[in-house]
């Protein structure tokens, strides 16, 4: 009985038989490799640029077919695709998202262009204007991979968008002016305050850049500021002292709303 119990034990493998099972372990992750390597190099032969002269992946045939990318305005099946070519390809691209993207005579179109010189040379507070002008728009529309490209790295990592909270907090904001708010800068970080300052409505929004870009950081702001609620005039307050006194420092002595 003991040896019949020995003889249906599975004997172990040997050296050579552990070879072969490496073998096809490495035979599979060297094919998969090369696939990544045939992909990519199939991908990677246009630049971003490319994509916004592509007819085939700019074609609409109303605003909401239109999509902002990093290089342009794209259409659903253009943003699939540059999304697939950024992962592949390249994640840190220094073209400029457009403040906005409209369907003209069948074609997704940026409300402004990517060689125009004036652009870039517009003041820090232009461009703030123009990114948290971009974040109203993406907010109006729920395009949601709009919101997120004008958002800081760490900002992305708790920012979860829905429709219902973007349409809710645009509410908040689509009736604002130039005239409502001021934008102060002070290096590489800036804060965009609203001219009737109180703790009603109308909490600062803090800005930095990224990569020579300027960004929203809510990340800060999450950290920095407590809602009363989810509604528009339901109260607000700080969260941390440090960035009260962030916000403040942007201020002359004594100029500080949040001191008056």
């Amino acid at each position: 009985m003991e040896q019949l119990t020995n003889q249906n034990q599975e004997k172990p493998k040997n050296f050579w038989q552990r070879l072969k099972t490496w073998q096809k372990i490495g035979f599979i992750i060297l094919g998969l490799f090369l696939i990544y390597i045939i992909i990519s190099s199939f991908l990677c032969l246009r630049s971003g640029s490319d994509f916004t002269k592509d007819s085939e992946y700019i074609t609409c045939e109303n605003d909401h077919d239109c999509v902002s990318e990093k290089c342009g305005c794209l259409n659903k099946k253009g943003s699939r695709n540059f999304n697939l070519w950024t992962t592949f390809c390249v994640r840190n691209l220094k073209c400029m998202i457009p403040s906005s993207c409209n369907c003209q005579n069948g074609r997704c179109i940026s409300n402004y262009n990517y060689n125009n010189e004036k652009f870039y040379k517009k003041t820090d507070e232009e461009k703030i204007k123009i990114l948290f002008g971009t974040f109203l728009l993406a907010e109006k529309n729920c395009d949601i991979n709009l919101a997120n490209a004008v958002l800081t790295e760490k900002s992305k990592e708790i920012m979860h968008y829905t429709c219902s909270n973007m349409s809710a907090e645009y509410k908040c904001y689509k009736d604002i002016t130039d005239n409502d708010y001021g934008i102060y800068v002070k290096n590489d970080k800036a804060i965009l305050h609203f001219n009737s300052f109180s703790h009603k409505e109308g909490w600062p929004f803090f800005f930095e850049k990224e990569n020579g870009e300027w960004k929203i950081d809510f990340h800060k702001m999450a950290f920095g500021i407590s809602m009363g609620g989810s509604g528009c005039a339901t109260g607000w307050g700080w969260r941390s002292e440090e960035i009260m006194k962030e916000f403040c420092s942007y201020f002359k002595k004594g100029e500080c709303p949040e001191k008056q």
